[in-house]
């Protein structure tokens, strides 16, 4: 147990609008490594969103997600310089039946060159 996170989401429903905001922190405790006691840096992240349902079948979102990270300590000395990463999300979900959703996402990040992610993900309830 060298790293713990915690985090709280909070949402509003204005139908059909739901605004949603998540925050949160991961810690990471010290520990040896060959190049002596290494801290790696602590994260605060937040992340407010947005989803829009267009009718019963179909919902877009969009949001984004800031990171900040503290500096990462090899014996006591700053080895990296804190860091902070913005990314843009948007997605948009699909529901066949209540049983069956297909969710396309987007991530891209929008501080440095990591590009964009994009994920498909088929949800199936298996149980009524």
């Amino acid at each position: 147990l060298k790293t713990a996170q915690l985090g709280l989401t909070t949402y509003r429903s204005i139908d059909p609008v739901v605004l949603s905001l998540t925050g949160g922190t991961r810690i990471a405790a010290s520990r040896k490594s060959k190049s002596g006691r290494v801290n790696p840096g602590d994260l605060l992240f937040i992340h407010p969103g947005v989803s829009f349902a267009v009718n019963n079948e179909i919902t877009l979102t969009g949001g984004a997600r800031f990171k900040f990270r503290s500096k990462d300590k090899v014996e006591g000395r700053p080895s990296s310089p804190r860091t902070s990463q913005t990314d843009l999300e948007f997605g948009l979900a699909f529901s066949s039946t209540d049983a069956t959703t297909l969710n396309f996402r987007m991530i891209a990040d929008a501080t440095s060159d990591n590009g964009v992610q994009a994920s498909l993900t088929l949800i199936r309830k298996l149980t009524k």
